[in-house]
């Protein structure tokens, strides 16, 4: 018996019932760090009856199954994934952040969330959650990097380093985009099927981009992102943080560098342009202050000079047919009623913008 070896190799003394407990939990913390509480549950029911087990026994072996920076990849027993993500003013852009980060922490071990120095009450938004699960880095956004929207990837980067570097995994998620529940198990397959193949530097998703409302999906945004990464500096965000490229020689892992990624099954439920009309111009504004310096193109001019905005190709975009993550039940619930659109079949204007951009669903 697995469990009986481990006692005899940790030279445990049962003449010492009261430390009975917490040698078996310092073995099962150095051998299997990520399982030791559960592993340590069936000694307990078995406990001889003069040892004297109690809730001080279970916090220790609890403390040992956390601390697993001190254990590497290979001592551990189980798959070890990391959530990361940044955040700055997302109360007031009306991101479904919270929505977001719930979404992920059925899926992770530890959730690194670099949180600025915000206007609004993000931080205490994200402090209410309460998992103790996410670590909270505080940054101070660097106004030197607002060109191209490159301080994106810096807050990127800083919570990535700052997740377990002896992780198999780390999923990033941006504050308005969503998991599944009905994809965490073919995530968590993918996850485990290449674990171990450290060619693979990460895992694609496909999108659902909704714009305007929880009812439209826009197929001519970009279809597929890298979101699910090494930790340890294999890799880095670049750009304005909407991908990674291998560290070691700033290779960006795109859709060509097919031998560094696989697919992994389900979708990024992608709601930054689901907003009230008055709230997306404000998306535009901010666009334009952390892509263009505060000074906004054409095309950007018009919409700012407006009180509401809609992208132009609301009308023709692509019906969603299916079902929605379940943290966004409230927020899709109390969305507003959109007026009608007539099939984008009978719209002259999609056949129109497929001719200048092509079919793409």
């Amino acid at each position: 018996m697995s469990v009986r070896k481990s006692f005899i190799r940790g030279k445990i003394d049962l003449l010492l019932p009261s430390l009975w407990i917490y040698e078996v939990g310092n073995i099962l913390g150095r051998h299997c760090p990520l399982d030791a509480l559960l592993r340590l549950e069936a000694p307990v029911g078995f406990s001889i009856p003069q040892a004297d087990i109690g809730d001080g026994c279970l916090e220790h072996a609890m403390q040992m199954t956390i601390a697993h920076k001190s254990f590497s990849r290979k001592e551990r027993c189980r798959m070890f994934v990391s959530g990361f993500t940044f955040c700055r003013n997302l109360v007031k852009l009306d991101y479904p952040f919270e929505e977001s980060i719930r979404s992920l922490l059925p899926l992770v071990d530890e959730f690194v969330i670099a949180v600025g120095d915000s206007e609004d009450d993000t931080l205490a938004r994200i402090e209410k959650i309460g998992d103790p699960r996410i670590k909270i880095i505080r940054t101070v956004w660097d106004m030197s990097l607002k060109k191209d929207g490159l301080i994106y990837a810096q807050q990127t980067n800083i919570a990535l380093e700052n997740c377990n570097p002896d992780g198999d995994w780390a999923i990033y998620l941006q504050g308005d985009e969503v998991l599944h529940e009905n994809d965490y198990e073919g995530i968590r397959s993918a996850m485990e099927q290449y674990r171990n193949d450290r060619d693979l530097l990460g895992l694609m998703m496909r999108y659902y981009h909704f714009v305007g409302d929880y009812s439209s999906t826009d197929p001519w945004a970009y279809r597929r992102s890298l979101r699910i990464v090494r930790p340890g500096g294999v890799v880095t965000s670049i750009g304005d943080a909407v991908g990674f490229a291998r560290s070691s020689d700033n290779l960006y892992i795109g859709k060509k560098e097919k031998k560094y990624w696989r697919y992994a099954p389900g979708y990024i439920y992608h709601y930054g342009w689901v907003k009230d009309p008055k709230l997306l111009r404000e998306k535009v504004a901010n666009q334009v202050s952390w892509y263009w310096e505060g000074s906004p193109n054409e095309r950007d001019q018009k919409v700012l000079a407006l009180k509401e905005f809609m992208p132009e190709n609301y009308d023709i975009l692509k019906p969603f047919r299916g079902t929605h993550p379940g943290v966004m039940k409230e927020r899709v619930a109390s969305f507003p009623d959109m007026p009608g659109k007539r099939s984008r079949w009978l719209n002259p204007k999609f056949y129109k913008y497929v001719l200048k951009h092509g079919f793409k669903g």
